[in-house]
């Protein structure tokens, strides 16, 4: 062991109680706050929200947001019983991170002929 380690380790030993008690408390509260660390991956419960309240908060359509879901685009959700499923907060918040992330060259629907006037053919 190094000379400062022990030099470190007497130093405790001989300190007051009161620098002792000072030195759990500081020990307690590293704990706590590695707990409190723990916690924050998930184990806290998370809100969960409705379809309804899923189509209240995106301006889409029920036919749309199911056809999101099949296509992988939204996520699925989970069924806490046979007909009534959820959604956690915390996915539906990262799917709006997600597609609020423009991509210039993503395609944005079919259009009208927009390819055939491009190559020269009829409108």
């Amino acid at each position: 062991m190094s000379g400062a380690f022990v030099a470190a380790i007497v130093a405790v030993m001989a300190a007051p109680a009161v620098e002792m008690e000072f030195v759990m408390i500081a020990a307690n509260r590293r704990e706590a706050e590695a707990v409190d660390d723990a916690l924050d991956d998930g184990a806290r419960p998370q809100p969960m929200l409705t379809e309804q309240e899923i189509l209240r908060l995106i301006p889409i359509g029920r036919a749309t947001l199911f056809r999101m879901m099949k296509e992988g685009t939204f996520p699925k959700g989970t069924f806490v019983s046979k007909n009534r499923r959820l959604w956690l907060s915390s996915e539906i918040a990262r799917w709006q991170r997600e597609v609020d992330a423009y991509v210039p060259a993503r395609r944005r629907g079919k259009g009208k002929g927009r390819g055939r006037r491009a190559l020269g053919g009829p409108a």
